[in-house]
């Protein structure tokens, strides 16, 4: 999965192929976050602020919070296009020059 691939959240099937594929999304997001916290470079796409309003927190956050809780929605495929919505803004977002979230730009002042 790349960054802007929120596509394998749209996976369709039985319960466990959602769970499979928040799981698999959970690891690629923990993956990017260890990235950018260490001080990594922004993916390839991602432009450098721009212009616009800081949303990128607000999508971060509702990102997190279906793939840390994979129960956080009444069901897995609730719970997954919840992730799929929150994780293609996140993107659209960076890709039109939005700040980084918080908790990524916080480590790159320390």
């Amino acid at each position: 999965m790349t960054v802007s691939d929120a596509t394998r959240l749209a996976v369709r099937g039985d319960t466990g192929r959602t769970l499979h594929a928040l799981c698999e999304a959970d690891r690629v997001f923990d993956d990017l976050h260890r990235h950018l916290r260490g001080g990594g470079p922004r993916p390839v796409g991602w432009a450098p602020r721009v212009h616009g309003r800081d949303r990128s927190t607000v999508w971060f956050d509702t990102l997190s919070e279906p793939l840390r809780d994979h129960d956080a929605r009444p069901t897995p495929r609730a719970t997954a296009d919840a992730a799929e919505v929150a994780w293609t803004a996140l993107d659209d977002t960076l890709r039109a020059g939005g700040l980084l979230p918080e908790p990524w730009r916080e480590a790159r002042r320390s």
